[in-house]
């Protein structure tokens, strides 16, 4: 069973939570006039995000709360928990929020999608760490190309194996790099 949610469209009383769907929130921006606020990191937000929305953390809530704008707030993070416990704490100051029950996930409307030299963190940790253990003598993958470059004479299933674990972090970083690369030559 489909839960209800209160519409959106009258002021309500202030310090109260309203929620709304990502469809109220999109028939809101097509009206125009909303203040909308995402509550998600700047990675997250510079990851994608709705056209005309703030970026303002959770984590520093006290810092920019001051600084809105009167009227109805609406808030949005990924899935509608952050966003919440930003509506709460808002609505103890007084303020007119709206919840945005679902969050990007629930989004279906158009975003603005960027992209972050940060999406290359994971395969470069993956890289340095799985990539190159153990490190001494040398790091092992290096051994492991010098033997198949020498004819690959006497390796067994377990060595290539091991070349491919050791291997696929890198090849997970270049592919990353690629990626990364070609997305910043579209723009």
């Amino acid at each position: 069973m489909a839960k209800k949610n209160k519409k959106p469209s009258s002021p309500g009383p202030k310090g109260a939570v309203k929620t709304a769907s990502t469809a109220d929130l999109a028939a809101k921006l097509k009206a125009g006039g909303v203040t909308l606020v995402d509550v998600r990191t700047p990675m997250e937000f510079k990851g994608s995000h709705i056209a005309g929305a703030r970026n303002l953390p959770l984590s520093s809530l006290s810092q920019w709360a001051k600084d809105l704008p009167e009227g109805e707030i609406w808030l949005l993070c990924r899935s509608g928990n952050r966003s919440g416990q930003a509506a709460q704490q808002l609505a103890g100051m007084g303020r007119q929020v709206v919840n945005v029950q679902g969050g990007m996930m629930a989004w279906s409307g158009p975003v603005i999608r960027g992209s972050s030299p940060a999406v290359l963190l994971p395969p470069l940790f993956m890289s340095l760490t799985l990539g190159l253990a153990p490190f001494f003598p040398e790091p092992h993958v290096v051994g492991k190309i010098r033997w198949v470059a020498g004819g690959a004479v006497g390796m067994g299933l377990m060595d290539w194996f091991d070349l491919l674990f050791h291997g696929a972090p890198w090849l997970w970083l270049a592919g990353s790099v690629v990626f990364y690369a070609s997305r910043m030559a579209r723009r």
